[in-house]
């Protein structure tokens, strides 16, 4: 299965290298390896077959790109649960998310529209990232509870506000912004305020900054 998966991924980084305008760099079989990769060579793109090896947590790819602004990512996915444990990279940048099943043709079309600031589907994840009500109800019985001021703040946190800009906003002070910030990691179980909103983002505890369900630029495959 692995040899399978291994040639699967070489056709397609063959098939994108036939675009005149796409120079695939290097390939790698782990997460550990894509960040020397991204650190090295800052590519424009990265494409993202899941599942990957030694990616333990979904932020750490929100993570990766907050180190490169520009970099965009057409992540393969052969499952609705893989989307929804990423959508919440929707709420920071484009993305492409794409069936295992698309060929290299359809795969460079979703690159060049991420790189032009839209966003891309396969047609079945569009449920995903609408929000699927056949698994809202089981997925609110394991939400952890967060109070509502909780939500709001890390809501702001979710916006890009500062500690202060939201203290001003709800009239608080900051460390009562920090205090209900630290309260609510704590009960993601987060490892800080990054970690917090994407957790409360892909559980669906807060919405993404300015969204309307589906991003204003979509296009669907």
């Amino acid at each position: 299965m692995a040899v399978e998966r291994r040639l699967w991924l070489d056709s397609i980084v063959k098939l994108l290298g036939t675009h005149e305008a796409i120079e695939p760099i290097e390939g790698a079989r782990d997460f550990t390896r894509l960040k020397v990769i991204v650190r090295q060579h800052t590519p424009d793109a990265v494409v993202l077959a899941l599942p990957l090896q030694d990616m333990d947590d979904p932020v750490q790819l929100l993570e990766l790109r907050q180190s490169q602004p520009d970099l965009a990512f057409a992540i393969i996915a052969d499952s609705e649960a893989q989307i929804r444990s990423l959508q919440f990279l929707l709420a920071y940048a484009p993305v492409a998310f794409v069936a295992g099943d698309l060929q290299g043709a359809d795969l460079a079309t979703a690159l060049y529209a991420v790189k032009a600031g839209f966003t891309v589907t396969s047609r079945q994840f569009v449920p995903a990232l609408l929000g699927n009500p056949a698994t809202a109800g089981r997925r609110k019985g394991s939400l952890p509870a967060l109070s509502d001021r909780e939500k709001i703040v890390l809501q702001g946190a979710a916006e890009g506000a500062s500690d202060a800009m939201i203290a001003h906003r709800l009239g608080l002070s900051a460390r009562t912004v920090q205090t209900h910030l630290n309260q609510a990691r704590q009960k993601l179980h987060a490892t800080d305020r990054t970690h917090a909103v994407a957790l409360a983002l892909s559980l669906g505890i807060i919405a993404p900054p300015s969204s309307d369900g589906l991003p204003k630029e979509f296009s669907v495959l």
